[in-house]
């Protein structure tokens, strides 16, 4: 569970601008939460871990050549004037070594470590890579795509700032805090697929079932007012066009 965004619900008007008598700025605006439940990060080869056992040809012969060579890690980084011993001898987010700092170890050993030549090297690290990425890495990103969480960026132009009308008149049926069927119908579409389910433990007026229906989600609501039970129901018939029924 990751909070990605805070979001902003900008009415665009608020009750006591204008007045002499206030203290402080009106507010227009709600926040909101954006949480996000499921796999968030694609993570292979990134630590001890999730180290692929398939580069261990490599890497033991880099270990044997270093140990040859009597060079400890912080000679390594003095020799390739850098801190990558831990990425290239390791196993956290192991890589390859670069040409130019294996011939370096090997110039620094006099000739005596490091002797395999490095195009040779390149060609077995280039055919397990393969390997990797077509046995390992690819059905691994597969099975995280569907463990990820779902958000559609794509059906409108979104920010963490939502704009939408302050509700006013006969479509607050007297709530406290009655929210715009679009902005309900929004929540739907970035974060449920089609036909998926919403929970609403709140169902107030109506405004997430309404969302939902028109976004072709369905959603599950609950409300312990038996008043705004009936204006969900009278209101969901007039949005829809269709009749509610009692479920035994």
């Amino acid at each position: 569970m990751l909070v990605r965004n805070e979001l902003v619900w900008d009415k665009s008007d608020a009750q006591g601008m204008n007045l002499a008598d206030r203290q402080q700025y009106a507010t227009s605006t709600e926040r909101c939460l954006f949480i996000q439940l499921g796999a968030h990060h694609f993570q292979i080869n990134q630590t001890k871990d999730d180290y692929w056992p398939g580069w261990e040809p490599i890497r033991q012969y880099l270990l044997e050549q270093r140990d040859h060579a009597g060079f400890t890690p912080g000679r390594v980084n003095e020799i390739c004037n850098n801190h990558m011993h831990g990425h290239w001898f390791g196993m956290s987010q192991w890589s390859i070594i670069p040409e130019t700092h294996y011939t370096a170890l090997r110039d620094a050993s006099n000739g005596t470590a490091f002797t395999k030549p490095y195009a040779e090297l390149r060609a077995e690290y280039q055919q397990l890579q393969a390997q990797f990425n077509g046995d390992v890495r690819a059905p691994e990103r597969i099975e995280h795509l569907g463990t990820r969480p779902y958000f559609d960026n794509t059906h409108d132009n979104m920010c963490d700032v939502w704009q939408y009308p302050y509700v006013v008149g006969g479509e607050r049926f007297g709530h406290a805090t009655p929210k715009p069927v679009a902005m309900m119908e929004r929540v739907m579409r970035s974060s449920a697929r089609p036909g998926e389910i919403c929970l609403e433990p709140f169902g107030g007026t109506g405004s997430t079932l309404i969302g939902a229906h028109r976004a072709g989600r369905t959603c599950y609501t609950m409300e312990l007012n038996p008043e705004y039970v009936d204006i969900i129901l009278h209101r969901w018939e007039r949005y829809t066009g269709l009749i509610a029924e009692r479920i035994p």
